[in-house]
């Protein structure tokens, strides 16, 4: 017996193929491109994006806990692009090598009665990790958080200083201000 499907949902991603040139390191937080994301479909739905794998690929699979995406899910109307920023968090012990990933786009479906059938687009990710020693990587992480927060820690510095200078000049000198009648 013949059915008849209609599907508005569609989704597409504005990169193909992504490529990290540097040698990345363990315990480094990394900013990647940001991933635009397309609804080519003619009903506004709900989207996601995850990190997701080739089965036979012989690079090593980045554990999906290593990528967060903001936002996270979303909404999209028809024609509407959403741009998802990517942040790749490399663990202390993060493994050395050439790591693959597809970045996918897909609609965000709920599991109901009947069949579903699922579209996605995805961005390849190609990404190498040198190796490092614990120290290393404790100080690559360090490093870039006070790149990242350097106003915020020039400022925090800043204030421990000035208290440390009150309380080492409250300890060495006494100071006395007061009103006295005569």
């Amino acid at each position: 017996m013949p059915c008849f499907c209609s599907s508005g949902m569609g989704v597409g991603v504005g990169v193909g193929k992504m490529r990290v040139e540097e040698d990345l390191k363990p315990g480094v937080i990394y900013e990647l491109p940001i991933l635009p994301v397309l609804n080519t479909g003619d009903e506004t739905g709900a989207y996601e994006v995850t990190a997701e794998y080739h089965r036979d690929q012989p690079e090593k699979m980045p554990p999906k806990d290593w990528f967060s995406f903001n936002p996270a899910t979303f909404s999209l109307e028809p024609g509407g692009i959403q741009q998802v920023e990517i942040s790749l968090t490399l663990p202390l012990k993060a493994e050395p090598g050439d790591y693959f990933v597809f970045l996918e786009a897909h609609p965000v479906t709920e599991k109901g009665p009947g069949t579903t059938i699922a579209v996605a687009a995805a961005a390849q990710l190609w990404f190498s990790v040198v190796p490092a020693n614990r120290i290393q990587a404790v100080i690559y992480r360090l490093s870039y958080f006070f790149k990242k927060y350097s106003k915020i820690v020039w400022g925090a510095l800043i204030a421990i200083f000035v208290i440390a200078v009150i309380l080492l000049c409250k300890r060495f000198f006494s100071f006395q201000v007061g009103v006295k009648k005569k």
